[in-house]
């Protein structure tokens, strides 16, 4: 189902996630790069002590933080995706995740992570 918000958003999307996989990450990436090119934002934000070498490779793709653990996706500021699932990482057999529609809860999370001179910032 998150995939199926994810090719239906219009504005912007915004995922946290403290360790990506490369090979998820692949998966993700064109269609990340088709949304921008439709006009979407996307900011995707990672632990800065993800160790990846392919991850890092994707400079300007990926924003990197300290102590980034936090987990979840925010789809047009209205569609939340919260929990301890790495969306776009390695998934946990154990793993819960929740969705919300709801634009206040969005709104604090992305306002959270996205600084003022972040939202300019084109990544794809």
């Amino acid at each position: 189902m998150f995939q199926k918000d994810l090719n239906q958003a219009r504005r912007e999307v915004v995922v946290c996630c403290s360790n990506i996989s490369w090979k998820t990450f692949k998966e993700y990436k064109l269609l990340f790069e088709e949304m921008e090119n439709h006009g979407s934002r996307i900011y995707i934000f990672t632990n800065e002590s993800n160790d990846n070498s392919n991850l890092e490779r994707e400079n300007g793709k990926l924003i990197f933080r300290k102590n980034l653990y936090e987990q979840f996706a925010v789809i047009d500021r209205k569609i939340v995706w919260y929990g301890n699932i790495n969306l776009i990482g390695e998934d946990a057999e154990e793993g819960r995740v929740m969705r919300i529609v709801d634009s206040r809860i969005a709104d604090e999370l992305v306002s959270g992570m996205v600084e003022e001179d972040t939202l300019q910032m084109k990544l794809f």
